[in-house]
């Protein structure tokens, strides 16, 4: 049975549904009974290009426009399951061949690296939102409200143990 190619609301309302749900549309793809990659691919081109050319009319959303959505929405799920791995300790434990509980070291990583790929994929999608713009906009605000009330030398105190911890989390960062 070949893949289906022609565009239709409906097709498009499933695969925005399914990005809903946290699948990728490499994944949503791979169904057989939905169009190939490339071809959503082409539908998302084609939309950019009438966006960009101006044939666009007011207030007629686009396929592009509701998988934007469909993607800036999905970042949010992304934020959840981060919280849920980092959350569940179910699996960090197991019990070696004497019997004992000892730590499960893989389990753990692979949960920390569920945990990064996640919060990287956010920067990536929003960084405005997840990325290091936001985090030095945090950190510039947060020192500006600290700095109104303390004194000059408690300032240069503070922001010395700053560089010693950023100095620290960089080695440690390399490290890993």
């Amino acid at each position: 049975m070949a893949r289906p190619s022609e565009r239709s609301k409906k097709t498009e309302a499933l695969i925005i549904e399914r990005i809903l749900s946290g699948a990728s549309l490499t994944r949503i793809c791979k169904d057989n009974a939905l169009p190939a990659l490339s071809t959503v691919f082409k539908w998302l081109a084609d939309d950019k290009a009438r966006r960009a050319s101006g044939t666009v009319k007011p207030g007629e959303p686009s396929f592009l426009d509701e998988y934007e959505i469909a993607l800036d929405i999905r970042n949010d799920l992304h934020r959840e399951e981060a919280l849920d791995i980092a959350d569940d300790g179910t699996n960090d434990f197991c019990t070696d061949f004497q019997g004992n509980q000892v730590v499960n070291h893989d389990h753990i990583q692979r949960s920390r690296l569920r945990v990064q790929y996640r919060q990287w994929l956010m920067a990536v999608m929003a960084p405005k939102r997840y990325g290091k713009a936001a985090e030095t906009a945090v950190n510039i605000n947060a020192q500006t409200h600290i700095h109104n009330h303390i004194s000059l030398e408690k300032q240069k105190e503070l922001q010395e143990r700053m560089r010693v911890a950023q100095r620290r989390n960089s080695s440690v960062e390399a490290a890993a």
